[in-house]
């Protein structure tokens, strides 16, 4: 039965695709919750649907989520550690933002967690619980927090689970097409400006004060699917033996691999070198970054860190 019914969702957005006009609220008006969550996932398995239409009716999709995620919007702070003054880390006050259904189940590994941050950083650290929500209402929740007036001035948010992600909309530019992209630098600039000129519900210009407040950080696992617990938990654990000792840095080896775009840029590499030094890193960038070589790379040698840089 499933299956028939993701047939005639195919129907659908094929009926959709060859219409004139796509109106984002009209769409979004007859897709009922399950619609779009199956069409979403049509989309997200999919390497050929990057159409300006199907765009239109992925917008479509997300604006009908988003809708959905605006009513059932609630949070609950779980957990609330103050600040330690003797530890001068320079970090004020750490946000973790989790999804409740899977603070639910592994909410000793996530307070272990935020224990192990204070202990490291002194900061204050607060932990919320989030049901739904659209990246616009999670943000102002993580702007409450911001005062740099305060000494225990926002730091950084980190979410764990599968927490709202803004897409943003960038033009065709050289020889690359238009597309929409998970864009959490949303999170982290608070005070700058982000315009939807198509009001499809995505961002496509940004102004103004552009640089970043705070840092964002993501602890998801939701591409396991039904393992995704237990993916999390060994993460949680793993961490935390790193935090009390147990499993130290050994610096054996890393790879700083970088994308053409940023190939001029020496912070990718600089950041590795300053943690295993020059002599244990590895640098592939410009016009070496190839699925190729990256196997190369992994299959001759050990790595005990691997940065990616690229889109």
């Amino acid at each position: 039965m499933k299956r028939f019914y993701i047939i005639l969702l195919i129907c659908l957005g094929t009926s959709l695709l060859y219409s004139n006009t796509l109106d984002t609220d009209s769409i979004s008006d007859y897709l009922s919750e399950e619609d779009c969550l199956l069409l979403d996932s049509l989309f997200a398995i999919s390497d050929e649907l990057e159409s300006t239409n199907l765009d239109s009716i992925r917008s479509a999709i997300r604006h009908r989520q988003q809708v959905q995620s605006a009513i059932d919007f609630s949070y609950q702070t779980k957990y609330y550690i103050t600040q330690n003054s003797t530890i001068a880390s320079g970090m004020g006050r750490i946000l973790v933002l989790c999804d409740a259904t899977i603070y639910s189940t592994l909410s000793h590994e996530i307070i272990r967690y935020a224990k192990d941050i204070h202990n490291a950083y002194g900061c204050v650290v607060m932990v919320y619980s989030l049901t739904g929500g659209t990246p616009y209402q999670i943000k102002q929740l993580i702007k409450e927090h911001y005062n740099p007036h305060v000494p225990s001035n926002l730091s950084g948010v980190v979410f764990v689970g599968n927490i709202a992600e803004q897409y943003f909309h960038t033009d065709k530019y050289l020889d690359k097409p238009e597309y929409n992209f998970p864009c959490d630098y949303y999170y982290m600039d608070l005070n700058g400006s982000w315009i939807d000129n198509d009001n499809d519900v995505i961002p496509d210009t940004h102004q103004f004060n552009v640089e970043p407040e705070i840092f964002v950080g993501r602890i998801c696992a939701k591409q396991f699917g039904s393992n995704q617990i237990q993916v999390l938990r060994n993460y949680f654990n793993k961490n935390h033996r790193y935090w009390i000792g147990e499993k130290p840095i050994k610096k054996q080896r890393a790879l700083s691999f970088t994308y053409k775009d940023w190939s001029g840029l020496t912070v990718f590499r600089d950041a590795i070198k300053n943690l295993y030094g020059e002599e244990n890193t590895d640098n592939i960038q410009g016009q070496q970054f190839t699925k190729q070589n990256y196997l190369n790379a992994i299959e001759n040698r050990t790595y005990e860190f691997i940065q990616f840089a690229c889109h």
